[in-house]
């Protein structure tokens, strides 16, 4: 599920309700807000919504969960987010990398809206991860209480990607036979992030099933949710172990940076 499927989701919800709108890691894998401020980012590729849970044994630890867990979860009482994951480039950092930016809908909700009711002049929707996206400015204030932290998002202007951000983009591709070099460079540098593989559900079925055993009495009452998050934490990757695992494929393509005619193929 990408851009045009969670933009597509948005709008429906947004007709039925009428009027109404809508961590650091291996080379600081997730781009921070914390502290607030201002940010520039540009979208890059596809997004991916994902369900998160955040454990109720240990403070900032989260797992993703698979569509078919959620409302159990949530009927249970545990606290299941959905955000939206993508891969962007931050205007400020002084390096040029990938990082991945997890939100909710009080960023990604006016990038959709955009997508959905602004079109080129084919008449065609503008990806916002594509060759002809916008810069976006995210204004971030972080209160004392941060439950109460606001975004404030605005469009700024089309910007194409440069031959050097093409080439980064290239270099993980599957068009790329030398993309084996570059798996020792921080992910970000590697090219496009695997959020699919950094965000895969299916590594947690397990212990989602022993909490939710827990809350129902299945579990010994020895088998705490603190021994069952410990047990995960030693049998499951956290999301930066995971990262640092991503390397390049290998591909059947001999040149060394990517073209405007396959960029497409490497960002969709």
């Amino acid at each position: 599920m990408g851009w045009k499927d969670i933009a597509g989701k948005q709008k429906e919800r947004n007709d039925k309700a009428g009027s109404r709108g809508a961590r650091k890691g291996d080379g600081d894998l997730f781009m921070s807000t914390k502290g607030g401020g201002k940010f520039t980012v540009r979208f890059v590729g596809d997004a991916k919504e994902v369900n998160i849970l955040w454990w109720p044994a240990q403070k900032g630890r989260k797992h993703i969960v698979p569509e078919s867990y959620v409302e159990k979860m949530k009927a249970l009482g545990y606290d299941v987010r959905q955000q939206i994951v993508s891969n962007v480039i931050d205007r400020d950092d002084s390096k040029l990398r990938l990082k991945l930016l997890e939100k909710g809908m009080k960023v990604y909700g006016p990038v959709l809206t955009r997508y959905n009711e602004v079109l080129d002049d084919d008449g065609k929707q503008v990806h916002p991860g594509g060759e002809h996206g916008d810069d976006w400015r995210m204004v971030v204030d972080v209160p004392e209480d941060i439950r109460n932290t606001t975004y404030e998002m605005s469009n700024l202007k089309p910007t194409a990607f440069t031959k050097e951000e093409k080439a980064l983009f290239f270099r993980g591709s599957k068009k790329n036979k030398d993309a084996e070099k570059y798996k020792d460079l921080p992910i970000g540098e590697r090219g496009l992030i695997d959020i699919d593989k950094i965000y895969d559900s299916e590594k947690y079925i397990e212990a989602l099933d022993k909490l939710i055993a827990e809350k129902e009495g299945d579990l010994d009452n020895s088998d705490s949710i603190e021994d069952v998050v410990d047990a995960a934490a030693e049998e499951e990757s956290s999301l930066e172990e995971l990262s640092s695992a991503i390397a390049g494929d290998e591909g059947e393509d001999d040149e060394e940076e990517g073209t405007d005619e396959d960029l497409d193929g490497i960002l969709f």
